[in-house]
């Protein structure tokens, strides 16, 4: 299935009764948006939307024949995870999800990084739902999803957890080491943010990362992922 020149091909990633979960690779360093679609209907959510030619993720959700897309959710604000967030918002009048320092951050170009990459930036219009202030779970038609706030990459680090599914931004990525050498990154918040994951979360919980390909959070060696 081809979906322009801009994304990698959608590939299906994982089938569960009540989701099916589509990755899409965005040439801005490789992060992964993920359309999960809530089987047997017309509605998907958007996570982490980067590319901000938003034809390829369009162009997969008309293949999926989705109709609504209640939620777009933020795993946190750096600019590669959020490039694409307004032009799905309009197409879908989708509602913006994420935290409160994601929201603050969304619509500065220094502080999602993206003016370091140009010098211009980007920027994102403001968040809809922010969980400190509207709750940590929320109700869709596959049921629930919930995010629990994971601050060590970026102060505004959530991860969303759906029907043993858990996409982690890039707080977790495999054996990948994550980065805390940016401006917010914080070692110590990130060592407590992968306890609370290995408490919450049990082994064959499959993994979506930021970046890179998905895994059983069991696989992950939590002792080499954190530093700089």
């Amino acid at each position: 299935m081809s979906v322009g020149p801009h994304y990698a091909e959608g590939e299906i990633v994982a089938i569960q009764p009540q989701i099916q979960v589509f990755r899409q690779v965005t040439p801005v360093f490789s992060s992964c948006a993920y359309v999960v679609l809530a089987r047997g209907t017309q509605e998907a959510l958007v996570i982490d939307p980067g590319n901000p030619v938003a034809a390829g993720i369009l162009n997969l959700l008309g293949s999926l024949n989705v109709q609504r897309v209640p939620y777009i959710i933020l795993t946190h604000e750096h600019f590669d995870h959020i490039a694409g967030v307004d032009a799905l918002r309009q197409e879908f009048g989708s509602r913006l999800v994420c935290s409160q320092q994601c929201a603050d951050a969304i619509g500065d170009p220094k502080a999602n990084m993206s003016f370091y990459k140009d010098g211009g930036g980007l920027t994102c219009g403001p968040a809809d739902w922010i969980c400190e202030r509207d709750g940590w779970a929320l109700e869709w038609s596959a049921g629930t999803m919930r995010l629990t706030a994971t601050p060590g990459h970026s102060p505004g680090g959530v991860c969303v957890s759906i029907d043993g599914h858990l996409f982690t931004g890039d707080t977790l990525m495999g054996n990948r080491r994550t980065p805390v050498h940016l401006p917010g990154g914080n070692a110590p918040e990130l060592r407590q943010s992968l306890e609370r994951i290995v408490n919450e979360f049990g082994p064959e919980t499959i993994v979506h990362p930021g970046h890179g390909t998905r895994f059983a959070l069991g696989e992950a060696d939590l002792r080499t992922v954190g530093g700089p």
